[in-house]
C-alpha cells in the first residue's frame, strides 16, 4: 500500500505574520518622507553596495566620500539597502584628518 504525498510549491516567506490578517504592499511602497527638515540636501552620485562605499554630490558641487560602516542612518529608511545612485539624501558632516566625512544620512 503506497500513498503519494502531495506537495505545494510556495514562494519564500509565505507564512503570514502573527496578528496580521491582510498584507498591504502598497503601504510599504508609498512611504511619505518629509524633505523639509534641517538636514542639508545632496544626491548620491556613486554607490557601491558590495564595498559599502559611495560618493554624495552636494548642491554646490562638492563631493564627499562615505563608508556605510561609519555613517549613522536616520529616518524611516534608516538602512543602507535604501541607498542607490541618484537617491536624494539629507546629510551631516564631520571633519577628519583626511577631510570631510559623512556622519549621518537620511534617505528620502
Amino acid at each position: 500500500m503506497t500513498t503519494e504525498a502531495q506537495y505545494t510549491v510556495r514562494p519564500a516567506n509565505w507564512l503570514p505574520l502573527p496578528g496580521v490578517t491582510e498584507v498591504r504592499h502598497e503601504a510599504v511602497l508609498t512611504q511619505r518622507v518629509d524633505e523639509n527638515d534641517n538636514y542639508s540636501k545632496a544626491t548620491v552620485e556613486e554607490f557601491y553596495p558590495r564595498q559599502g562605499r559611495g560618493v554624495v554630490a552636494l548642491d554646490d558641487g562638492t563631493r564627499i566620500v562615505f563608508d556605510v560602516r561609519s555613517v549613522t542612518f536616520v529616518g524611516e529608511k534608516a538602512h543602507a539597502s535604501y541607498l542607490q545612485q541618484g537617491a536624494r539624501v539629507g546629510y551631516d558632516v564631520g571633519v577628519t584628518p583626511n577631510g570631510l566625512r559623512l556622519c549621518a544620512l537620511k534617505v528620502y
